[in-house]
């Protein structure tokens, strides 16, 4: 899928997904990220939704966000109870 509705006021901003990874701005990331408009953390410590703990959150809930979009691959995956919490 091509997104293309771009915000100059934006740092980063999400151009397409797709099998082989997620395209922020004109780089393609495979690995597990946060993004905000202004904020990009790559290397973020969970490798998968079974490998999220509640802790992994305090870096994106700092940014204080109204929306969090988890994405868990190809395939619709919920995070514990703990994390959902």
């Amino acid at each position: 899928m091509q997104l293309t509705l771009e915000n100059p006021d934006f740092r980063y901003f999400l151009r397409g997904v797709s099998a082989e990874g997620v395209l922020v701005n004109e780089r393609r990331l495979a690995g597990s990220f946060i993004l905000s408009p202004m904020t990009l953390i790559e290397g973020w410590r969970p490798a998968g939704v079974s490998e999220l703990l509640p802790e992994d959150l305090e870096p994106l809930l700092a940014l204080e966000p109204t929306v969090i979009l988890l994405g868990t691959g190809p395939k619709l995956v919920f995070p514990s109870a703990a994390v959902m919490a």
